[in-house]
């Protein structure tokens, strides 16, 4: 019997993407042997129940229901290996996967549909839907390719030549200019001036003279030298900070007399030192000898397939979601049962439900799926956190891109994005991480004090040459440190205080983080320090807790104003951010407190990375509230919950980013009264204000006679540079073992490396 439920359908458009390879609330997919099905109508994708509940909210009756099946046709030769086992072409899979499509039309109403039936219309929609790039398909491209674009230094004409330039033709162009390095040499396009490269770039050695030439003369453009020919060449901008193409190269390098048709590639190019870099990771499922360890699987023991330099992501999520807190609250699914976004591929709280149930149900703690061949795939079959990254990442300048990232920023983000969306609800699950850290200050003058504190979900503690252990890190992040500060009663701009930090509070959930990268001489290369620490299970944090304050017989600051100091060059805040990737504020900070002295403000910052007080807001000028913002990005600031000028305010500490501004409201809630307050007062704000964010004492911490943590999870990188390497996590499970996370292969692991771990996961003992 022929269906009477067909409705009008709706294409797909030729070159768009679409969600159609898995369940928008669960992890099943086309390759289950029931299949994916796609609503016809809006194109939500679905298991069959999820199918139905969609159906029956929005009356939508036509789906295709689509099935994948592997064909497997084994290689006839070895082939030359060019990505690492990303599953594309030139990966290093051993396999070249092909793939056949079933697909069958169907009324969730009526069960099925007579295909003879069929409009039309209808079979355009499906065959919309078949041809159309799957979500996945177009991720990889983005986060595999690596597409090399010109940009606006290396696009167009060549700038005019000023001054004479050296003709370097047949002569030997084998040693940096400023040392005697003669590896890693890049050519200034601008004038020809050559210097060595960054260290971390691939593991070569360099003193980043090629950057310091840049950041002495702003010439922007450099091709490293042994990577040139007649097709291709590496190129840098350094103004850009990345990789680019150049179309009239050839041109560029005729200048100097160089003759492009005759250049030969020497050496690894900058791809070849990726790949051969990630390849030297120890990614195999082994113990520190070699021992092949156990698989795991099972209920909260669940891989994360890396997507595309995701690791940094799927180690955060194995420590957070494996939470007892977050697993009650979020796996139920109260928020899919409820919602009535018609697009839940896109709203937060829907996939964070599917994040967490997926992770937790042991649903798809499971062997991979056999392709039909003798070799054994690695890993779990385990869940894709693709719909996951994208709204966690929407609107963001670096979770938005397929990049390797830090897993510190990245976990601070996931909590401020969570904090956003529990907000309406009243509950503050990001709250088991929050505790505040004070700050006191000591005028060695006039032995006056000042207390100011912050909401911290983490600590950055230093690893200093003679650190063995990890409470040796914590001495030193809480050891007095000699700042120069305006100090108001002795009215001097550069008076000498004693500086240190204490926890007026602890949270439920302590997370450290070692701060194993610095910087090495002048030149802002960084090295990894690779010491291995010896780390207790059980943490006393006893020391570190801040007395009552005021202390009998101390004296506080005044709060008279200083005459008000120098603004940030912008400029130079620009540049900071480009070279070395400081968030603005601290970068703007920096700039302040040197005058906008460069050099001078790039060391004070590397030398307080970590110090709470960074993150502490600027005082905002007197016009801040009072500036003029559109009435719809202000009322959509206030729909989050925020007056009126608590929205303007943050809008102008955003450059009028509603998206920017939101997140900057909840990172700042529990000081909007005191910045709204000081925004509408006349007057500049004092100097002495700039790291401190108030005069009055703190409040007294919690009570606690024996405040003592267990270690709960570690992240640690594995790799030599802060621009790439791979994250692992190891989570303990209730019965004792460490669980070893490293993507989707999961195993356990009798002796974790905890000595050489990047972050660690403490869990609050009850007294």
């Amino acid at each position: 019997m022929s269906c009477q439920c067909q409705r009008s359908v709706a294409l797909v458009f030729r070159g768009a993407s679409l969600q159609k390879e898995e369940c928008c609330l669960c992890f099943q997919t086309q390759d289950d042997d029931e299949g994916i099905n796609l609503c016809l109508e809006c194109h939500f994708c679905g298991c069959r129940e999820h199918l139905t509940t969609h159906s029956t909210r929005t009356g939508h009756c036509l789906s295709l229901n689509i099935r994948r099946s592997v064909v497997v046709r084994p290689e006839e030769a070895p082939r030359e290996i060019t990505r690492v086992a990303i599953g594309l072409p030139g990966g290093a899979s051993s396999l070249a996967a092909e793939y056949t499509y079933a697909s069958q039309c169907f009324c969730v109403k009526c069960g099925n549909i007579d295909l003879s039936t069929r409009s039309e219309q209808t079979n355009l929609a499906v065959l919309s839907v078949m041809e159309a790039t799957s979500q996945s398909q177009a991720d990889q491209v983005k986060a595999w390719e690596d597409e090399v674009k010109p940009c606006s230094h290396t696009s167009g004409d060549l700038p005019p030549i000023t001054t004479p330039l050296p003709q370097l033709a047949g002569k030997a162009l084998d040693r940096c200019t400023a040392c005697e390095l003669t590896d890693n040499l890049w050519l200034c396009l601008t004038c020809g001036a050559l210097g060595c490269g960054r260290q971390q770039m691939g593991g070569l050695p360099g003193h980043g003279h090629a950057l310091a030439h840049y950041t002495a003369t702003r010439h922007p453009v450099s091709v490293k030298l042994g990577s040139i020919t007649p097709d291709s060449a590496d190129l840098h901008c350094y103004a850009c900070d990345k990789e680019v193409v150049m179309a009239k190269l050839g041109e560029a390098l005729a200048r100097f007399g160089i003759n492009i048709n005759t250049q030969e590639v020497h050496g690894k190019t900058i791809k070849e030192l990726d790949l051969a870099l990630n390849l030297a990771l120890n990614l195999a499922a082994t113990s520190a000898d070699g021992v092949p360890l156990a698989p795991a699987y099972g209920p909260g023991i669940t891989g994360i397939n890396n997507i595309g330099n995701s690791c940094y992501l799927a180690s955060v999520l194995q420590c957070v979601f494996s939470l007892p807190s977050f697993v009650a609250l979020y796996s139920n699914c109260d928020h899919q049962n409820a919602c009535r976004d018609s697009r839940p591929h896109m709203c937060f709280g829907c996939q964070l439900n599917k994040m967490v149930l997926g992770l937790n149900s042991g649903k798809y703690s499971r062997p991979p799926r056999s392709v039909g061949t003798a070799e054994p795939l690695q890993g779990q079959e385990g869940v894709s956190p693709r719909m996951f990254r994208a709204i966690v990442g929407r609107n963001h300048d670096d979770f938005s891109t397929f990049q390797q990232q830090d897993c510190l920023q990245y976990f601070e983000h996931l909590l401020s994005m969570i904090t956003q969306f529990e907000r309406p609800n009243g509950r503050r699950p990001a709250d088991l991480f929050a505790f505040r850290v004070q700050q006191r200050l000591q005028c060695t003058g006039c032995s006056r004090v000042r207390y100011s504190s912050v909401t911290q979900s983490s600590l950055l503690l230093p690893l200093l040459d003679e650190s063995q252990t990890l409470e040796s890190c914590l001495r030193a992040f809480a050891s007095d440190e000699c700042v120069e500060l305006a100090c108001p009663q002795c009215n001097s701009r550069s008076a000498t205080f004693l500086k240190h930090f204490r926890l007026e509070t602890t949270p439920g959930m302590l997370v450290l983080c070692i701060n194993r990268f610095r910087q090495v001489g002048t030149n802002y290369v960084f090295t990894k320090n690779e010491t291995q620490l010896r780390v207790p299970d059980v943490l006393d944090v006893s020391d570190l807790l801040a007395p009552a304050s005021p202390a009998p017989g101390e004296q506080l600051l005044p709060t008279e104003a200083v005459p008000p100091g120098p603004v940030a060059d912008p400029a130079v805040v620009r540049e900071m951010q480009e070279m070395l990737g400081f968030p603005e504020l601290h970068c703007r900070k920096a700039a302040l407190a040197c005058n906008n002295q460069m050099q001078q403000a790039v060391e004070w910052l590397l030398e307080r990375a970590g110090d709470p007080d960074l993150d502490a807001p600027l005082p905002a000028p007197a016009s801040k509230t009072g500036a003029s913002f559109s009435p719809e990005v202000v009322a959509a600031v206030v729909d989050m919950g925020f007056s009126p000028e608590q929205a303007k305010l943050a809008l102008s500490e955003c450059d009028g980013s509603g998206d920017r501004a939101v997140l900057w409201l909840f990172s700042h809630v529990d000081e909007l009264d005191s910045l709204v307050a000081a925004a509408s007062s006349s007057g500049p704000a004092p100097m002495d204000t700039i790291l401190s964010t108030t005069s009055a004492p703190s409040p007294a911490p919690r009570q606690q006679t024996r405040p003592t943590f267990r270690l709960r999870s570690f992240i640690t990188h594995k790799g030599t540079s802060i621009h790439c390497g791979h994250y692992i996590a190891h989570v303990r499970q209730p019965n004792g073992q460490w669980i070893r996370f490293d993507d989707n292969r999961v195993v356990v692991d009798p002796n974790p490396p905890v000595g050489g771990a990047y972050m660690f996961f403490y869990e609050s003992v009850p007294e």
